[in-house]
């Protein structure tokens, strides 16, 4: 499914997914338990919801692209 045929929710989520690319570092923050607590941190109140907004305001901009572009019939 492309990007400007997916709900709100979709895109939302779209972006949640693009920021789980982050996860791998959680993974080599195991090393110490502060590290991986701050990278915790970080992921949850930093990445994912950053990632989530842009996904929305990316779909939200290509709703506004295809209503002002005129159709070619």
């Amino acid at each position: 499914m492309k990007l400007p045929s997916a709900t709100a929710f979709q895109a939302l989520l779209y972006g949640v997914y693009a920021g789980l690319i982050w996860t791998p570092f959680l993974l080599l923050s195991f090393i110490d338990i502060k590290i991986f607590y701050f990278g915790l941190a970080f992921c949850g109140l930093i990445i994912l919801p950053t990632s989530a907004i842009c996904g929305w305001l990316e779909w939200r901009k290509l709703q506004k692209q295809e209503n002002t572009l005129p159709s070619i019939r």
